[in-house]
């Protein structure tokens, strides 16, 4: 299977896929969270040949952002990058600040059991 990145000009966000090509990479992502009422007509997909070898995915959040990808933050919505100093990765979910981390109390509630592991921010 291959990467495809499938967008849309209107789109926000772009929707990592694999498939065996273009036609089916926006088939699949069409209806997705990223592109919603997106039509089928708008979507362009995109090769990333780099992701393939994280086929059927998901690519980790580590290795967007480590090629150039934001994600947004899973508490306040602002994007984040590589670049930005106090964000923290916890397993698939990204938060721009300890704040955002410490307060986010839907995460926790989710996720009762699993939070005790929860590291800090990077030092």
């Amino acid at each position: 299977m291959k990467c495809y990145g499938v967008t849309a000009e209107l789109a926000e966000g772009t929707e990592i896929v694999f498939a065996p090509d273009a036609t089916k990479a926006r088939q699949m992502a069409l209806g997705s969270d990223t592109l919603n009422n997106c039509e089928y007509i708008e979507l362009r997909a995109k090769r990333y040949p780099e992701f393939d070898s994280y086929a059927p995915g998901p690519v980790p959040v580590e290795v967007l952002l480590a090629n150039g990808w934001w994600w947004p933050c899973s508490r306040c919505g602002k994007y984040v990058y590589k670049s930005d100093p106090h964000h923290i990765i916890h397993k698939g979910d990204v938060w721009c600040s300890q704040e955002c981390w410490d307060n986010d109390t839907y995460y926790k509630s989710l996720h009762a059991d699993s939070t005790s592991d929860r590291s800090k921010g990077p030092s």
